[in-house]
Protein backbone atom coordinates (compact mmCIF):
# COMPACT_ATOMS: atom_id res chain seq x y z
CA UNK A 1 0.00 0.00 0.00
CA UNK A 2 1.33 3.42 -0.96
CA UNK A 3 2.11 5.44 2.18
CA UNK A 4 0.14 8.60 2.73
CA UNK A 5 2.06 11.69 1.71
CA UNK A 6 2.86 14.31 4.28
CA UNK A 7 1.61 17.33 2.32
CA UNK A 8 3.74 20.49 2.25
CA UNK A 9 7.28 19.89 3.46
CA UNK A 10 9.63 22.43 5.00
CA UNK A 11 11.31 22.86 1.61
CA UNK A 12 7.94 23.51 -0.08
CA UNK A 13 7.03 26.12 2.52
CA UNK A 14 10.38 27.90 2.18
CA UNK A 15 9.99 27.99 -1.62
CA UNK A 16 6.52 29.51 -1.27
CA UNK A 17 7.76 32.12 1.21
CA UNK A 18 10.70 33.10 -0.98
CA UNK A 19 8.67 33.15 -4.22
CA UNK A 20 8.38 36.43 -6.13
CA UNK A 21 4.60 36.70 -6.52
CA UNK A 22 4.75 39.61 -8.97
CA UNK A 23 3.64 38.52 -12.46
CA UNK A 24 6.37 40.06 -14.58
CA UNK A 25 8.43 39.29 -17.65
CA UNK A 26 11.40 36.96 -17.58
CA UNK A 27 14.39 39.12 -18.58
CA UNK A 28 16.45 36.18 -19.82
CA UNK A 29 13.84 34.37 -21.91
CA UNK A 30 11.58 37.29 -22.78
CA UNK A 31 8.53 35.15 -21.95
CA UNK A 32 5.89 36.14 -19.45
CA UNK A 33 5.83 34.23 -16.20
CA UNK A 34 2.77 32.02 -15.90
CA UNK A 35 0.30 32.82 -13.17
CA UNK A 36 0.77 29.92 -10.74
CA UNK A 37 -2.22 30.58 -8.48
CA UNK A 38 -4.43 27.94 -10.26
CA UNK A 39 -1.63 25.40 -9.73
CA UNK A 40 -1.45 26.20 -6.03
CA UNK A 41 -5.23 25.93 -5.72
CA UNK A 42 -5.25 22.51 -7.42
CA UNK A 43 -2.48 21.29 -5.10
CA UNK A 44 -4.33 22.48 -2.04
CA UNK A 45 -7.58 20.85 -3.24
CA UNK A 46 -5.70 17.60 -3.85
CA UNK A 47 -4.29 17.67 -0.32
CA UNK A 48 -7.80 18.08 1.12
CA UNK A 49 -9.27 15.31 -1.11
CA UNK A 50 -6.55 12.85 -0.07
CA UNK A 51 -7.16 13.60 3.60
CA UNK A 52 -3.69 15.05 4.10
CA UNK A 53 -2.88 18.01 6.27
CA UNK A 54 -0.64 21.02 5.84
CA UNK A 55 2.00 21.15 8.56
CA UNK A 56 0.84 24.34 10.26
CA UNK A 57 3.42 23.91 13.04
CA UNK A 58 6.12 23.60 10.41
CA UNK A 59 4.90 26.80 8.77
CA UNK A 60 4.89 28.60 12.13
CA UNK A 61 8.43 27.43 12.88
CA UNK A 62 9.66 28.57 9.47
CA UNK A 63 8.11 32.02 9.93
CA UNK A 64 9.53 32.20 13.47
CA UNK A 65 13.00 31.42 12.13
CA UNK A 66 12.71 34.28 9.65
CA UNK A 67 11.55 36.70 12.35
CA UNK A 68 14.42 35.65 14.61
CA UNK A 69 16.90 36.15 11.78
CA UNK A 70 15.52 39.64 11.12
CA UNK A 71 15.79 40.56 14.80
CA UNK A 72 19.39 39.34 14.91
CA UNK A 73 20.19 41.70 12.05
CA UNK A 74 18.57 44.63 13.85
CA UNK A 75 22.00 45.80 15.03
CA UNK A 76 22.75 46.69 11.41
CA UNK A 77 19.81 49.09 11.20
CA UNK A 78 20.51 52.58 9.92
CA UNK A 79 19.37 55.96 11.19
CA UNK A 80 18.73 59.00 9.04
CA UNK A 81 21.69 61.35 8.95
CA UNK A 82 20.56 64.96 9.21
CA UNK A 83 22.32 67.64 7.17
CA UNK A 84 23.09 70.41 9.67
CA UNK A 85 22.91 73.06 6.92
CA UNK A 86 19.32 72.14 6.14
CA UNK A 87 18.10 72.66 9.72
CA UNK A 88 16.06 75.71 10.63
CA UNK A 89 16.43 76.74 14.26
CA UNK A 90 13.84 78.69 16.19
CA UNK A 91 13.63 80.03 19.71
CA UNK A 92 10.83 79.01 22.02
CA UNK A 93 10.29 78.60 25.79
CA UNK A 94 11.98 75.51 27.14
CA UNK A 95 9.62 72.86 28.52
CA UNK A 96 11.36 70.28 30.63
CA UNK A 97 10.25 66.73 29.79
CA UNK A 98 9.54 64.01 32.34
CA UNK A 99 12.99 62.58 32.99
CA UNK A 100 12.11 60.28 35.90
CA UNK A 101 13.64 56.85 35.51
CA UNK A 102 11.21 54.03 34.69
CA UNK A 103 13.48 51.09 35.52
CA UNK A 104 13.73 49.39 38.91
CA UNK A 105 16.88 47.43 38.02
CA UNK A 106 19.22 50.15 39.29
CA UNK A 107 22.69 49.59 40.65
CA UNK A 108 22.60 49.43 44.42
CA UNK A 109 25.86 48.95 46.29
CA UNK A 110 24.78 46.59 49.07
CA UNK A 111 28.25 45.42 50.03
CA UNK A 112 31.77 46.14 48.88
CA UNK A 113 33.53 43.06 47.52
CA UNK A 114 37.23 42.34 47.48
CA UNK A 115 39.28 42.93 44.34
CA UNK A 116 39.44 39.19 43.65
CA UNK A 117 35.65 38.82 44.00
CA UNK A 118 35.03 41.68 41.56
CA UNK A 119 37.48 40.14 39.11
CA UNK A 120 35.87 36.69 39.35
CA UNK A 121 32.40 38.14 38.73
CA UNK A 122 33.54 39.53 35.38
CA UNK A 123 36.23 37.03 34.44
CA UNK A 124 34.03 34.05 35.27
CA UNK A 125 34.32 30.29 34.76
CA UNK A 126 33.29 30.58 31.10
CA UNK A 127 36.47 32.58 30.45
CA UNK A 128 38.57 29.98 32.25
CA UNK A 129 36.93 27.10 30.34
CA UNK A 130 37.50 28.92 27.03
CA UNK A 131 41.19 29.39 27.78
CA UNK A 132 41.60 25.76 28.85
CA UNK A 133 39.98 24.46 25.67
CA UNK A 134 41.86 26.71 23.23
CA UNK A 135 45.22 26.49 25.01
CA UNK A 136 45.14 22.69 25.08
CA UNK A 137 44.00 22.64 21.44
CA UNK A 138 46.79 24.95 20.28
CA UNK A 139 49.42 22.94 22.13
CA UNK A 140 48.23 19.76 20.42
CA UNK A 141 47.83 21.27 16.94
CA UNK A 142 50.98 23.40 16.74
CA UNK A 143 53.42 21.77 19.13
CA UNK A 144 52.15 18.21 19.27
CA UNK A 145 52.07 18.15 23.07
CA UNK A 146 49.29 17.31 25.49
CA UNK A 147 49.37 20.26 27.85
CA UNK A 148 46.37 19.07 29.88
CA UNK A 149 45.76 22.46 31.50
CA UNK A 150 43.35 22.51 34.42
CA UNK A 151 41.35 25.32 35.99
CA UNK A 152 43.91 25.60 38.75
CA UNK A 153 46.75 25.93 36.20
CA UNK A 154 45.04 28.76 34.36
CA UNK A 155 44.04 30.57 37.55
CA UNK A 156 47.58 30.35 38.87
CA UNK A 157 48.99 31.51 35.55
CA UNK A 158 46.66 34.54 35.43
CA UNK A 159 47.45 35.26 39.08
CA UNK A 160 51.16 35.14 38.25
CA UNK A 161 50.66 37.60 35.39
CA UNK A 162 48.80 40.01 37.67
CA UNK A 163 51.56 39.66 40.25
CA UNK A 164 54.21 40.31 37.61
CA UNK A 165 52.42 43.44 36.53
CA UNK A 166 52.99 44.83 40.01
CA UNK A 167 56.45 43.40 40.55
CA UNK A 168 57.68 44.34 37.05
CA UNK A 169 58.58 41.66 34.58
CA UNK A 170 62.26 42.61 34.22
CA UNK A 171 62.95 42.33 37.95
CA UNK A 172 61.02 39.06 38.05
CA UNK A 173 63.05 37.47 35.25
CA UNK A 174 66.30 38.55 36.83
CA UNK A 175 65.31 37.18 40.20
CA UNK A 176 64.13 33.89 38.72
CA UNK A 177 67.31 33.50 36.64
CA UNK A 178 69.34 33.93 39.81
CA UNK A 179 67.20 31.25 41.52
CA UNK A 180 65.84 33.82 43.93
CA UNK A 181 62.82 32.31 45.63
CA UNK A 182 59.62 34.21 44.92
CA UNK A 183 57.17 32.31 47.08
CA UNK A 184 54.07 33.91 45.53
CA UNK A 185 54.84 32.27 42.18
CA UNK A 186 57.37 29.48 42.65
CA UNK A 187 55.06 27.59 44.99
CA UNK A 188 52.16 27.95 42.54
CA UNK A 189 53.87 26.36 39.51
CA UNK A 190 57.27 25.53 38.12
CA UNK A 191 59.05 27.79 35.67
CA UNK A 192 58.80 25.16 32.94
CA UNK A 193 55.05 24.84 33.37
CA UNK A 194 54.68 28.61 33.35
CA UNK A 195 56.63 28.92 30.08
CA UNK A 196 54.66 26.10 28.39
CA UNK A 197 51.31 27.72 29.23
CA UNK A 198 52.65 31.07 28.06
CA UNK A 199 53.72 29.50 24.77
CA UNK A 200 50.30 27.92 24.12
CA UNK A 201 48.02 30.57 25.66
CA UNK A 202 45.09 31.05 23.23
CA UNK A 203 41.45 32.19 23.06
CA UNK A 204 40.34 31.11 19.59
CA UNK A 205 41.17 28.45 17.00
CA UNK A 206 43.65 29.69 14.41
CA UNK A 207 42.54 27.23 11.73
CA UNK A 208 39.08 28.84 11.56
CA UNK A 209 40.29 32.43 11.18
CA UNK A 210 38.85 34.16 8.07
CA UNK A 211 41.25 35.61 5.50
CA UNK A 212 41.83 39.34 5.16
CA UNK A 213 39.69 39.56 2.02
CA UNK A 214 36.81 37.59 3.58
CA UNK A 215 33.55 39.42 4.30
CA UNK A 216 33.53 37.93 7.82
CA UNK A 217 37.10 39.03 8.56
CA UNK A 218 37.48 40.19 12.15
CA UNK A 219 40.57 42.12 13.21
CA UNK A 220 40.08 40.90 16.79
CA UNK A 221 39.32 37.29 15.86
CA UNK A 222 41.98 35.84 18.16
CA UNK A 223 40.36 37.34 21.27
CA UNK A 224 36.76 37.75 20.07
CA UNK A 225 35.27 34.86 22.16
CA UNK A 226 36.79 36.31 25.33
CA UNK A 227 35.61 39.84 24.49
CA UNK A 228 32.06 38.57 23.90
CA UNK A 229 31.94 36.90 27.32
CA UNK A 230 33.32 39.98 29.08
CA UNK A 231 30.88 42.30 27.25
CA UNK A 232 27.98 40.07 28.25
CA UNK A 233 29.05 40.06 31.90
CA UNK A 234 29.45 43.85 31.93
CA UNK A 235 26.03 44.34 30.32
CA UNK A 236 24.37 42.04 32.85
CA UNK A 237 25.30 44.37 35.71
CA UNK A 238 22.48 46.52 37.17
CA UNK A 239 22.57 49.83 35.30
CA UNK A 240 23.06 53.31 36.71
CA UNK A 241 20.72 56.10 35.69
CA UNK A 242 23.49 58.48 34.59
CA UNK A 243 26.17 57.10 32.26
CA UNK A 244 28.76 58.47 29.89
CA UNK A 245 30.52 57.35 26.71
CA UNK A 246 34.17 58.28 26.29
CA UNK A 247 37.51 56.92 25.20
CA UNK A 248 40.01 55.27 27.52
CA UNK A 249 43.62 54.25 27.00
CA UNK A 250 44.73 50.86 28.32
CA UNK A 251 48.45 51.28 28.95
CA UNK A 252 50.58 49.17 26.60
CA UNK A 253 54.03 49.72 25.07
CA UNK A 254 54.53 46.38 23.35
CA UNK A 255 54.23 45.61 19.65
CA UNK A 256 50.77 45.93 18.17
CA UNK A 257 49.25 47.54 15.08
CA UNK A 258 46.38 48.78 17.26
CA UNK A 259 48.57 50.68 19.70
CA UNK A 260 47.65 54.38 19.90
CA UNK A 261 49.50 57.48 21.05
CA UNK A 262 47.54 60.22 22.80
CA UNK A 263 49.65 62.87 24.59
CA UNK A 264 46.59 64.20 26.43
CA UNK A 265 46.09 60.97 28.38
CA UNK A 266 47.82 59.92 31.63
CA UNK A 267 48.99 56.78 29.81
CA UNK A 268 50.09 58.10 26.42
CA UNK A 269 50.71 54.72 24.74
CA UNK A 270 48.18 51.92 24.67
CA UNK A 271 44.97 50.47 23.27
CA UNK A 272 42.10 52.90 22.78
CA UNK A 273 38.79 51.65 24.10
CA UNK A 274 35.40 53.30 23.85
CA UNK A 275 33.52 52.62 27.08
CA UNK A 276 30.09 53.23 28.58
CA UNK A 277 30.51 53.84 32.30
CA UNK A 278 28.48 55.01 35.28
CA UNK A 279 29.09 57.69 37.88
CA UNK A 280 30.67 55.08 40.15
CA UNK A 281 33.31 54.31 37.51
CA UNK A 282 31.80 50.90 36.71
CA UNK A 283 32.12 49.84 33.07
CA UNK A 284 28.92 48.53 31.44
CA UNK A 285 30.02 48.11 27.83
CA UNK A 286 33.09 48.65 25.68
CA UNK A 287 34.53 48.26 22.21
CA UNK A 288 38.15 48.42 21.12
CA UNK A 289 39.19 50.90 18.45
CA UNK A 290 40.64 49.09 15.42
CA UNK A 291 39.78 51.59 12.69
CA UNK A 292 37.28 50.20 10.20
CA UNK A 293 35.24 47.52 11.94
CA UNK A 294 35.33 49.12 15.39
CA UNK A 295 31.53 48.85 15.56
CA UNK A 296 28.59 48.17 13.23
CA UNK A 297 27.65 51.00 10.90
CA UNK A 298 24.43 52.88 11.66
CA UNK A 299 24.94 55.45 8.91
CA UNK A 300 25.89 58.39 11.16
CA UNK A 301 29.69 58.20 11.04
CA UNK A 302 32.13 56.50 13.41
CA UNK A 303 31.79 58.91 16.35
CA UNK A 304 27.99 58.68 16.51
CA UNK A 305 27.95 54.98 15.58
CA UNK A 306 30.12 54.19 18.61
CA UNK A 307 27.58 55.80 20.96
CA UNK A 308 24.66 53.97 19.34
CA UNK A 309 26.52 50.66 19.50
CA UNK A 310 27.36 51.06 23.19
CA UNK A 311 23.81 52.23 23.95
CA UNK A 312 22.15 49.21 22.29
CA UNK A 313 22.09 47.25 25.55
CA UNK A 314 20.66 50.08 27.62
CA UNK A 315 16.95 49.49 28.37
CA UNK A 316 14.88 51.43 25.84
CA UNK A 317 12.23 54.02 26.79
CA UNK A 318 13.31 53.98 30.45
CA UNK A 319 14.70 57.54 30.55
CA UNK A 320 18.35 56.64 31.12
CA UNK A 321 20.71 59.60 30.75
CA UNK A 322 23.79 59.44 28.52
CA UNK A 323 26.59 62.02 28.36
CA UNK A 324 29.45 62.47 25.87
CA UNK A 325 31.82 65.13 24.55
CA UNK A 326 31.92 67.09 21.30
CA UNK A 327 33.72 64.37 19.30
CA UNK A 328 30.62 62.16 19.58
CA UNK A 329 27.81 64.74 19.59
CA UNK A 330 25.72 65.38 16.48
CA UNK A 331 22.12 66.34 15.83
CA UNK A 332 21.52 63.00 14.11
CA UNK A 333 22.80 61.12 17.17
CA UNK A 334 20.55 63.04 19.57
CA UNK A 335 17.52 62.32 17.38
CA UNK A 336 18.40 58.61 17.21
CA UNK A 337 18.81 58.36 21.00
CA UNK A 338 15.49 60.15 21.51
CA UNK A 339 13.80 57.55 19.32
CA UNK A 340 15.33 54.89 21.60
CA UNK A 341 13.92 56.61 24.71
CA UNK A 342 17.36 57.63 26.02
CA UNK A 343 18.04 61.20 27.17
CA UNK A 344 21.39 62.59 26.07
CA UNK A 345 23.57 65.61 26.80
CA UNK A 346 26.75 66.52 25.00
CA UNK A 347 28.97 69.42 24.09
CA UNK A 348 28.88 70.10 20.36
CA UNK A 349 31.13 71.62 17.73
CA UNK A 350 29.94 74.69 15.84
CA UNK A 351 30.41 73.05 12.44
CA UNK A 352 27.76 70.46 13.38
CA UNK A 353 25.11 73.15 13.95
CA UNK A 354 26.30 75.52 11.24
CA UNK A 355 22.94 77.21 10.65
CA UNK A 356 22.29 77.87 14.35
CA UNK A 357 23.07 81.38 15.62
CA UNK A 358 25.13 80.94 18.79
CA UNK A 359 26.81 83.43 21.06
CA UNK A 360 30.51 83.86 20.55
CA UNK A 361 33.01 82.31 22.94
CA UNK A 362 33.84 85.77 24.27
CA UNK A 363 30.20 86.47 25.17
CA UNK A 364 29.77 83.09 26.84
CA UNK A 365 32.90 83.61 28.95
CA UNK A 366 31.51 86.95 30.13
CA UNK A 367 28.28 85.27 31.26
CA UNK A 368 30.18 82.74 33.33
CA UNK A 369 30.32 78.97 33.57
CA UNK A 370 27.05 77.13 32.96
CA UNK A 371 25.45 79.91 30.88
CA UNK A 372 23.02 79.10 28.09
CA UNK A 373 23.16 80.57 24.62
Amino acid sequence: MRPQQKGLTKKDIEEMLNLDWDVSSDEESGNEVEDISPVLERNLEGIVERGESIEIDLLDNTLADEVEQESSNAVNMCFEKVDSKSLKWRSRPYEAPDTSLKDDNILEIIEVLTSVEYFENIFDTRCIDLIIQQTNLYGLQELGIELNCTKEDIKRYIGALLYLDVFRLAQFKMAWAQNTKLTAISEAMSRGRFEKIKQCFHFNENSQQPKNDDLNYDKLYKIRPLLNILKENFNNLPQEEHQSVDEQIIAFKGRSTYKQYNPAKPHKWGFKMFTRTGTTGMVYDFTMYVGEGTCPSYGLGLSSDVVLYLAQNLPKNKNFKLYFDNWFTSVSLLIALKEMGIFATGTIRKNRVSSCQLLSDVELKKRGRGSLT
